[in-house]
């Protein structure tokens, strides 16, 4: 099982996640290409309880195990036109911008006995604002 790590260390919190090489193997394969990623991370603002940030360099084409409402906990990878973001929920969400619903391509998810912790951590960044975040594999 493939797994990667999530890091807001601002806010001294980790998570493990699973991915779906299963069922979403062409995403996998692109997000893992360009992993270790760091960032900023965002609070949504039109989604619900997300945190999401840019991913300049991700080269992607499938649509695949797609979704507009997501779990909490779920991770996915928006496309924006072939602009892409990773939108990680930890509440409840759903995908959409003044534009409409946006399908959008579900390849992960947060190890279940970590999402609470998380979760608290996440909702920071609405308050607080962006915050730097880490991914690797693991």
């Amino acid at each position: 099982m493939q797994k990667i790590i999530i890091t807001l260390p601002e806010l001294n919190i980790s998570a493990e996640a699973v991915l779906h090489k299963n069922i979403a193997p062409k995403t996998v394969e692109a997000f893992s290409s360009i992993l270790p990623i760091e960032g900023k991370a965002l609070h949504a603002r039109w989604c619900g309880n997300e945190i999401w940030l840019p991913l300049p360099n991700l080269k992607l084409e499938s649509r695949e195990n797609q979704t507009i409402l997501p779990s909490p906990g779920e991770i996915l990878l928006v496309d924006h036109g072939g602009t892409w973001d990773l939108a990680i929920f930890y509440g409840k969400g759903w995908l959409f911008s003044p534009t409409g619903f946006l399908p959008s391509n579900h390849f992960a998810t947060i190890e279940y006995n970590q999402l609470s912790e998380f979760a608290k951590a996440a909702n920071q960044l609405l308050i607080q604002g962006s915050k730097k975040i880490t991914l690797a594999s693991i």
